[in-house]
């Protein structure tokens, strides 16, 4: 469980095209046809496994300092839900704009990158302090 919970991090947190390597290329490998919005189903899946372990098992939350900082993303709204949200929108832009819109035109390039980069910063910002307290890190001297 604390490996699905850290595998839902990453989904949910960082802003790539998750479903297209993880279940998009196993699916056209066996089934010989394309995938539609493998994306969809990855983010779905992660955040109905994250907010079912919050309510049936949090304890599993407290193993891991990642897993931990999934908990407090979860939790807390403002602003954590920020860098749930900057994610989202960087990763499933291209469902809301047309996949073959976003292939074709630079402008859906660029906004697709600069959601990612921005989504990047969002969960640098807001989870630096909470990793540095989570790892005990302290100053030298």
């Amino acid at each position: 469980q604390i490996g699905l919970l850290i595998w839902s991090l990453y989904i949910l947190c960082f802003p790539a095209k998750h479903g297209s390597v993880i279940l998009g290329f196993p699916y056209r490998f066996i089934t010989k046809h394309k995938m539609k919005n493998p994306e969809i189903f990855m983010w779905s899946f992660a955040l109905i496994f994250s907010v079912a372990e919050l309510f049936a098992t949090p304890f599993h939350f407290f193993k891991d300092a990642f897993t931990q900082l999934l908990y407090r993303i979860l939790t807390t709204p403002w602003p954590y839900w920020l860098i749930i949200v900057t994610a989202a929108s960087s990763t499933l832009y291209p469902f809301f704009i047309g996949k073959d819109v976003t292939m074709k035109t630079h402008k859906h390039f660029l906004i697709r990158k600069a959601l990612s980069i921005i989504a990047i910063i969002t969960l640098a910002y807001f989870s630096f302090a909470d990793l540095i307290i989570l790892f005990n890190m302290h100053a030298a001297g």
